[in-house]
């Protein structure tokens, strides 16, 4: 019996039923990606969006976590893996793009820029 109990404690344990740690909730945390500054030659702000769109980039990210800090790390590295699609020359093709800053901001009370990357010259 006892060794019955103390493999039901282990097991308990394991799954974290007995974790006094878990306190924390999980929160949605929503970001946009969007354009911070362009120049184009001859046609308009649709052509870099519509590049993200063909890589199948979304304009905006949700992260569940139990801490803000912790969403926005992971947020970065979501944005930072999803720029790291794009191909300069082929941007340029989309609405002869010069120039385009896209960017990663919290969404909420306070819009915050957390991270950005910038293709073509200015």
């Amino acid at each position: 019996m006892k060794k019955v109990l103390f493999i039901s404690i282990i097991v308990l344990l394991g799954t974290g039923l007995f974790s006094g740690c878990k306190n924390d909730k999980d929160q949605t945390y929503l970001y946009a990606i969007g354009i911070d500054g362009y120049a184009y030659d001859g046609s308009t702000l649709l052509g870099p969006m519509l590049y993200l769109e063909s890589l199948g980039i979304a304009k905006s990210l949700s992260i569940v976590s139990t801490d803000q800090q912790d969403a926005d790390k992971q947020a970065i590295v979501r944005f930072d893996a999803e720029m790291g699609k794009i191909d300069a020359a082929t941007l340029a093709s989309y609405g002869n793009t010069v120039y385009v800053r896209y960017v990663l901001q919290t969404l909420g009370e306070e819009q915050t820029t957390l991270q950005e990357k910038e293709f073509g010259q200015k």
